[in-house]
């Protein structure tokens, strides 16, 4: 992964010094980058990873985002739990991939909710995976007056400590949130 992270991260920066790129041809462009070098120079090693690439512009409250392969994030709207679309295949497996973005305007109030899949395969001592509905029931339950993603992260996290006690990490876990600020 952290491979990945670094050519990830160097693309990023090199590509958008570089070029004045709108940031859908950005994303599409250093996935691409990143997905060939892998392809071609680890892809007997069987080197893939998941990703979930997004640029937010503050000033329009719209989000741009790849997902090659990763776990669907959810977007809880103000009235609604919906999940963001997978926008193509895992980076690393074949070279000369298509990448396709998306992008979505968000609202005040929303709060937009990233995990990896140690998420819905955290095991409680039984084998029984977590799963995805608890997280959809804690996103669906939350104190919007009191909402932050810090607190939502929190809770989540708490919740899964209580499923899997003191069984050992079945995987890695990552939470990522996004809360807009409502206006007051």
């Amino acid at each position: 992964m952290s491979v990945f992270r670094s050519l990830l991260r160097y693309s990023l920066q090199r590509l958008s010094l570089e070029t004045n790129n709108k940031p859908c041809e950005l994303l599409t462009a250093v996935a691409m980058l990143v997905n060939d070098y892998m392809a071609e120079n680890h892809g007997q090693s069987a080197m893939f990873a998941t990703v979930f690439i997004g640029a937010y512009e503050e000033q329009t409250q719209e989000m741009t985002y790849l997902n090659a392969g990763h776990e669907r994030l959810f977007l809880l709207r103000p009235n609604h739990l919906e999940q963001l679309e997978v926008t193509g295949l895992a980076i690393g497996i074949f070279k000369t991939l298509n990448f396709k973005t998306n992008t979505l305007k968000l609202q005040p109030g929303d709060l937009l909710f990233a995990y990896t899949d140690g998420l819905p395969d955290a095991r409680n001592g039984k084998g029984d995976g977590w799963g995805l509905e608890p997280l959809k029931k804690l996103l669906l339950i939350a104190d919007r007056s009191t909402l932050t993603a810090q607190t939502m992260t929190e809770t989540v996290v708490e919740q899964i400590a209580l499923h899997v006690g003191g069984t050992e990490a079945f995987d890695d876990l990552t939470l990522l949130a996004l809360h807009i600020q409502p206006t007051p």
